[in-house]
């Protein structure tokens, strides 16, 4: 499919590809893991340098003034050449931030933006889970609302600076920005098979003042609700650009790779495995850009973003499974690069709402559009 990008979007695609070359690989990912780094500074610095972070915010507000098709651009090659950066999360608070109205939103954002802190969302949406979300509760107490509950599953939660969370209470809605040396607030985290973690946060009675607040009632919702979509939306396109890469790998090794005096990929079976793959990454493909278009127009619907959530992570699945089979023994090796594929996809699927939820979730949506 041609995503019929414009000249400067092809541009910012071929400059991507060059920082992610540079900055990525399976190589650099596997070093990270080893030790013990949930993702790469340098390449996290060229990617500020460049600008990427402001893709989302306007221009009025210190950003670049783009779009995300522009985001989708970045985020695939970020996926093709799986750079291990926080870019997804980080634009995701930013673009929360810059449609904020609030002076609290306007200095968390100028200081995002520069690189002084790290904002990234901790959520629990529809859609990422069976069960419905359980926000953070606040209750006032004197001049100022005790916050207590958990939030699962926060990407980057051990480098974060400051987190977004969502605050339910008796009469409205909070955003909230919650530093993380908050001390009513406790972070753990585990750490997933390709080598970034999942952080949990846990609010004790955090005592919460309008110094904290973004965004309330209605607007909060909204900019809650819209970070929750950026995420499932650009955790799919990450899943498209892994799952490219290693379709190309595996039909690099099926024309090299001799069985029975031939090559792999002159078996017409293999051949219909992977071009079952190709069918189903253009159809992605396709999905994704206008999702994307959509957003821009205004007319996004969160029932086609969980579709292609679903969509995105099974054809991930099926891609990798082919990649697996087809390299053999080799593939289930850590030394090979398909491993380090393999493993992030894996994360990727189940961050922001795995198949089977997020199908769920665009059922229930349908149903209460009929």
């Amino acid at each position: 499919m041609d995503e019929q990008l414009s000249p400067e979007q092809g541009q910012l695609r071929d400059s991507a590809a060059r920082l992610c070359r540079d900055f990525g690989g399976a190589k650099r990912a596997r070093a990270l893991r080893d030790r013990g780094e949930e993702f790469d500074a340098e390449a996290w610095q060229a990617m500020r340098a460049a600008g990427w972070l402001g893709t989302l915010v306007s221009e009025a507000r210190g950003g670049a003034g783009l779009g995300t098709t522009e985001l989708y651009v970045l985020l695939e090659q970020i996926g093709r050449h799986v750079a291990m950066a926080p870019l997804l999360e980080a634009s995701a608070a930013c673009w929360a931030l810059g449609h904020a109205t609030s002076d609290r939103a306007a200095a968390a954002l100028r200081s995002a933006l520069v690189g002084e802190r790290l904002v990234v969302p901790a959520l629990q949406a529809e859609g990422w889970d069976f069960r419905m979300p359980a926000a953070l509760r606040g209750e006032p107490k004197g001049n100022a609302l005790m916050v207590s509950g958990a939030v699962p599953g926060i990407a980057f939660a051990q480098s974060a600076d400051e987190f977004l969370v969502r605050i339910e209470t008796k009469s409205e809605a909070l955003l909230c920005l919650l530093p993380c040396d908050h001390r009513a607030l406790e972070i753990s985290t585990a750490w997933t098979v390709d080598g970034s973690s999942a952080g949990r946060l846990v609010c004790d009675e955090a005592a919460i003042d309008d110094a904290h607040i973004v965004a309330r009632g209605d607007e909060a919702e909204r900019l809650a609700a819209g970070m929750a979509d950026l995420l499932s939306l650009g955790a799919s396109i990450e899943l498209l650009g892994l799952s490219e890469t290693a379709l190309a790998m595996t039909l690099e090794h099926i024309k090299t790779r001799q069985q029975f005096g031939h090559p792999l990929g002159s078996f017409q079976a293999l051949q219909h495995r992977v071009v079952d793959d190709f069918v189903a990454l253009e159809l992605d493909r396709s999905l994704l850009h206008r999702i994307c278009l959509a957003w821009e127009a205004g007319v996004a619907r969160p029932a086609l973003i969980a579709a292609a959530k679903a969509r995105a992570s099974r054809t991930a699945a099926e891609v990798m499974r082919t990649a697996l089979q087809l390299h053999g023994a080799i593939g289930y090796t850590d030394e090979h690069d398909i491993g380090i594929y393999f493993k992030r996809t894996l994360v990727l699927a189940a961050r922001y709402g795995h198949e089977f939820a997020q199908a769920e979730h665009f059922a229930r949506l349908t149903m209460a559009e009929a």
